[in-house]
């Protein structure tokens, strides 16, 4: 290649180069990063689940703090729910970050039968689906005021063990 050729290519690319660095450090960083690593792989960059809600995580600076948001906001924190916020895997976040969340059903994710969890968390990978940071799950309650009657959402997130050793997912209903 010659200097002219290289020097023109660079130049074609120098914007869009750019633009590239400027999500990267954005607050959708994160998932522009997960793409652009996809679409290298030569797989399809783009998720098909659409960003639902965006959720605000590291608000609240205890445990304490979220819980009593969460009823404040009109919602209700079972006990099952305020045991495993009790434990050492559920943690915060150290400072405001914003995530997105995507809703995505088994049958959205190819499947016609009930799944385990981490059959269920290993296919939602390969849309570009990461599980879920449990805060997000309870910030997500408290936000989610106008929920339909009777819907339940159910975290995608890496089981958390209660009391009596049962790996447990959050709930939204």
């Amino acid at each position: 290649m010659s200097k002219d050729m290289l020097g023109s290519a660079l130049a074609q690319i120098a914007g869009p180069l750019e633009d590239f660095a400027q999500k990267l450090s954005g607050s959708e960083g994160r998932s522009w990063l997960e793409a652009f690593k996809r679409f290298l792989r030569k797989e399809e960059p783009w998720s098909a689940f659409p960003v639902w809600r965006t959720v605000t995580l590291g608000r609240h600076k205890s445990v304490k703090a979220l819980q009593k948001a969460i009823e404040e906001s009109g919602s209700r924190v079972s006990d099952w729910a305020k045991d495993i916020m009790s434990k050492p895997a559920f943690n915060l976040a150290s400072e405001e970050t914003e995530l997105s969340l995507a809703r995505a059903t088994v049958v959205d994710l190819g499947f016609t039968e009930p799944q385990r969890l981490r059959t269920i968390l290993e296919r939602a990978a390969t849309f570009g689906l990461l599980p879920l940071p449990p805060e997000a799950a309870c910030v997500l309650r408290e936000k989610y005021v106008y929920q339909p009657y009777g819907e339940v959402l159910w975290a995608a997130m890496e089981p958390i063990a209660d009391s009596d050793g049962d790996p447990r997912v959050f709930g939204v209903g």
